[in-house]
């Protein structure tokens, strides 16, 4: 065993000399040469035995310790080390060449350069050198550290990437998440994961041509739906009632077809939604926040076999899947009509709501006597609205009837009230629907 060895066995055998060895690498690191000044606030007890052990002399102090890279040669000399050359030591010690500041920038710079080599060879002329080009130039930080995953972990930045030049997109189909996740992973959670659900919502908000560096959660998955990808389709659904529609492939879609002719409500996944092309038959669609408002409101469009209109439950959230049909009935040119509740969260999803579809949404039931009418039943313990200045966002002409209410008297008001006041609004709209 050469000397250099034997000290290195030697220092790596005594834990006291953890904190002096690893002074000694960083002081190399930052002078470019061994050297400086090692220094201890806390000098413990194991320490101190330790350097009184290699010096073969006393060391006094009990706290704070200097040791000059000079007076460590003075120390060493007569002692069986004194010959040692301490660079080879320190390598023996880690086992890894010891570098400078300098030359970990340099080397770090250099597995950079040939990582960033490596996956253009890798995915020459393919949409991964498409997507990674774009964000080299609209997103570096993103573009960075796909790089350094490389680096880090080339089996996942391998499949994310892989996962890309697969998308349902390019080949005009669709597919459940999970089963993507599988067939290019084996694991169908493996894009539930931090950085491969990175990469994957940013490449879904590239190839459908949507430009946001933030969006929520919604918005990300309804750019998955766009690249051909379904996230959470068995429980992601809207409700409907008396929707007619085609599918893509030109034909009646013969499951709301059946459950409408018998005005029976359906459940609408995503998946369901994606292979729909138009909605046809009806002349309004009239969308419900309640379940149970719903619910009542199909039973009368039912007893009185009411033709031409559709109902639409949100089942009290706009969820990906409501979000996808009301973009079809908006595309196929059906009016629409939106009855929420009188809350914070209703008046925001109905400015929401206007926003997007302007004249093509008409708000049901949104005059200062519905408040009013909303307020007869009055719940336990009902609380007042506390955040009243989220108000503010609300703009919309056919909304200040009720927001000033909620302002001045501060407390919501349920649709499950004006139930008599809908069913008349579905008869007018149903008799105007006769006449033409």
């Amino acid at each position: 065993m050469t000397l250099e060895k034997e000290f290195a066995a030697y220092l790596k055998n005594n834990s006291g000399f953890e904190r002096f060895v690893g002074a000694l690498r960083e002081n190399y690191a930052i002078l470019g040469h061994l050297g400086g000044t090692i220094r201890f606030t806390n000098l413990t007890e194991e320490e101190r035995k330790a350097f009184e052990e290699l010096f073969e002399t006393k060391i006094r102090s009990r706290g704070y310790f200097r040791l000059f890279y000079k007076t460590l040669l003075k120390q060493l000399e007569g002692t069986k080390f004194e010959n040692a050359d301490l660079l080879k030591v320190l390598e023996l010690y880690y086992d890894t060449p010891i570098m400078t500041n300098k030359e970990l920038k340099t080397q770090r710079e250099k597995n950079f350069e040939n990582a960033k080599k490596e996956l253009q060879k890798k995915y020459k002329n393919t949409f991964v050198e498409e997507w990674l080009a774009y964000r080299k130039e609209s997103n570096v930080m993103l573009y960075e550290k796909c790089i350094r995953e490389l680096q880090r972990d080339k089996e996942t930045i391998f499949l994310c990437l892989d996962a890309i030049n697969q998308l349902p997109i390019h080949t005009n189909e669709k597919m459940s998440l999970p089963v993507f996740a599988y067939n290019i992973t084996k694991d169908p959670h493996f894009f539930d994961r931090d950085f491969p659900a990175t990469i994957l919502y940013d490449v879904a908000f590239y190839f459908a041509n949507e430009n946001k560096m933030h969006a929520s959660h919604l918005l990300r998955n309804k750019m998955l739906t766009k690249i051909g990808l379904v996230k959470e389709e068995t429980i992601n659904y809207t409700t409907v009632s008396r929707l007619f529609a085609t599918n893509t492939d030109g034909n009646v879609h013969a499951g709301l077809s059946y459950f409408s002719k018998n005005y029976e409500p359906f459940n609408l996944r995503v998946g369901n939604l994606l292979n729909i092309a138009e909605i046809k038959k009806i002349d309004h669609v009239v969308i419900f926040e309640s379940p149970s408002v719903f619910q009542n409101l199909n039973d009368y469009v039912k007893n009185l076999q009411l033709e031409n209109i559709g109902i639409v439950c949100n089942n009290e959230e706009m969820n990906l899947a409501t979000h996808l049909l009301l973009e079809k009935i908006h595309a196929s040119g059906v009016q629409m009509h939106y009855a929420g509740n009188f809350s914070i969260k209703g008046l925001m999803l109905a400015e929401k709501l206007k926003r997007q579809f302007k004249e093509q949404l008409n708000l049901l039931c949104y005059e200062s006597q519905h408040y009013h009418k909303s307020q007869s039943i009055i719940e336990p313990k009902r609380a007042r609205i506390k955040n009243l200045t989220a108000l503010e966002f609300c703009e919309d002409v056919g909304l200040q009837a009720i927001k000033e209410l909620l302002e001045e008297i501060g407390y919501s008001g349920h649709q499950k009230t004006l139930i008599e006041d809908y069913k008349a609004e579905l008869l007018k709209l149903s008799k105007e629907s006769a006449v033409k």
